[in-house]
């Protein structure tokens, strides 16, 4: 009797271990035949967002170094508010740091409701954020402001104004060099901007990968700015 109770479980065990073995080379051939395109659906499925890092362009120098044309960082203020209970002390902190109306904050989330992105403000710079971002990193009185980031941009700067600006020229966000300098070396002064993604990884958890922006070079000219500054108050003159 004991023999026969041995022999059945042995030969459940042989067939439990052969089942096994099938799946698992079942599991390996679908891998193999259609793995890309089962990854790409669970992917497709995974709530991610994407946000481009603008890259820097490069400096236009006179001969000395002096800095005749730079790119200065700001920041665009973006509201992705959703949870209702982080609604109050945001909206608040909003308010008092920057030059906003609650009723216009208000209306923007009653008529967006669906939106995940409304940018506020354009074009701040480091001191207009700072007493903002400084709440924000007091978790300990300030746990519930939330929903709110500063999206990265770059604005083209001449600190001596018109100095040279026809052989300068200018350049704009939206379509690089635009006359002058600007323009002719307008490959060598952009870059190639960056771009960050965050997802959802297989433990729920917020993952986050990045690919860095390359600033553009800078060029150094033979322009002299004291002899080109003095030429041009003469000329005016």
């Amino acid at each position: 009797m004991l023999r026969k109770v041995q022999n059945k479980m042995g030969v459940a065990f042989f067939v439990i271990i052969l089942a096994l073995f099938a799946l698992a080379v079942r599991i390996l051939l679908i891998n193999y035949n259609h793995g890309e395109a089962y990854s790409k659906t669970v992917l497709d499925h995974q709530s991610y967002t994407s946000t481009t890092i603008p890259y820097k362009r490069g400096q236009i120098q006179d001969a000395n170094g002096t800095v005749l044309a730079h790119s200065e960082r700001v920041y665009n203020l973006i509201l992705i508010l959703s949870d209702e209970k982080y609604k109050e002390p945001t909206l608040t902190a909003l308010t008092e740091c920057f030059d906003l109306k609650r009723s216009d904050l208000e209306s923007i989330l009653a008529t967006k409701s669906t939106s995940q992105y409304e940018k506020l403000l354009k074009e701040l710079t480091k001191d207009e954020i700072s007493e903002f971002e400084s709440r924000v990193e007091d978790k300990k009185n300030n746990p519930y402001i939330k929903g709110v980031w500063f999206e990265d941009s770059y604005i083209r700067k001449y600190p001596f104004s018109t100095l040279a600006a026809d052989v300068i020229g200018f350049a704009s966000a939206a379509n690089g060099g635009e006359l002058g300098l600007e323009n002719y070396y307008d490959e060598e002064l952009s870059g190639t901007d960056g771009i960050s993604y965050s997802y959802v990884g297989e433990n729920l958890d917020v993952e986050t990968q990045e690919k860095k922006a390359e600033d553009g070079y800078n060029l150094v000219t033979t322009i002299d700015y004291k002899v080109q500054s003095i030429i041009e108050n003469k000329i005016k003159e």
